[in-house]
């Protein structure tokens, strides 16, 4: 149920379309992450008005939005992380007096079971980014760390990244590589003895949010279903390491969650998880994967 609000508890002289201006020119958190926040956002200004007065928003304005039967349960969490950490914001700033949110339970996330891309189909994504995408396969990285990738993360001799405590979690983790991953680090640093690993015409590196619009580019191009999104690539590296029966705290420390739980999600994909049809389709996947060189160095 979502909590009951009273809009009539304090009135500020904001409009929606100014809190959310406001919102988006935060300069307090990254760029990738307010470019996350625009699809909810977004829906939330197209069902309201810009004009609507902030105080007036409901817990019944926002139920459409974050109820929608045909969202997946991530995608309604998703929405309602968005809108939730927006109205916070808005508290903090004195321009509302309540969450009207404030009660409203997303669903859980230890049900989700989350998409991956089999490895016939990562191959289908062809694009500008062709390169990102696989390394963010075979790493698990997020686009933000791959955009700001330094040479100097990446020990090819010995065969890992190292991340900074700069990462979504805070906490530096190694990121091992495989065969595919070591040869897309090797041609993109060349001969470069510093810098940013991958950098445009300019010398500049990516704008992360490139690499989302040119993965549905390219996905849509590969006839890869819509629900893919460039974070299913991190999804994916994940599926198939507990595939190949890597341990959950491997696979933890690998793509640097913050909790065992989330890891917990790709559960059901390990080997002593599966029986019957299931157990064949994994292990014809887990040969495909072996036969590109993915993870093929983990564990050595």
């Amino acid at each position: 149920m979502l909590g009951d609000f009273n809009p009539w508890h304090h009135v500020p002289n904001v409009t929606l379309g100014e809190a959310v201006h406001k919102f988006q020119s935060r300069t307090d958190i990254r760029a990738s992450t307010l470019d996350s926040y625009a699809t909810a956002i977004k829906q939330m200004m197209e069902r309201l008005s810009p004009s609507a007065k902030l105080s007036h928003v409901s817990s019944s304005d926002l139920a459409p939005i974050l109820e929608n039967g045909s969202n997946k349960d991530s995608t309604r969490r998703q929405k309602y992380l968005v809108l939730n950490a927006f109205f916070n914001w808005c508290m903090d700033k004195g321009m509302v007096a309540e969450n009207p949110l404030k009660g409203y339970k997303p669903p859980s996330r230890a049900d989700e079971k989350v998409e991956f891309l089999a490895p016939s189909e990562l191959l289908k994504l062809n694009g500008q980014y062709t390169d990102i995408f696989r390394l963010a396969a075979c790493t698990g990285m997020r686009r933000s760390e791959i955009a700001s990738l330094e040479i100097g993360q990446v020990n090819l001799d010995r065969g890992y990244i190292q991340l900074g405590s700069d990462t979504k979690s805070g906490r530096g983790r190694i990121v091992p590589l495989c065969d595919l991953s070591t040869g897309i680090l090797v041609e993109s640093i060349g001969d470069r003895g510093s810098g940013f690993v991958f950098v445009d015409d300019s010398g500049e590196p990516h704008n992360p949010r490139r690499f989302y619009k040119n993965f549905k580019k390219a996905a849509k191009k590969g006839r890869l279903p819509e629900s893919y999104t460039f974070h299913t690539l991190r999804h994916t590296c994940a599926s198939w390491l507990t595939l190949m029966g890597y341990p959950p705290l491997f696979v933890r420390d690998i793509m640097g969650h913050s909790s065992l739980a989330m890891t917990e999600r790709y559960r059901h994909l390990s080997p002593d998880a599966l029986v019957g049809d299931m157990k064949k389709k994994a292990q014809k996947m887990k040969d495909e994967i072996e036969e590109l060189g993915f993870f093929k160095r983990y564990g050595s």
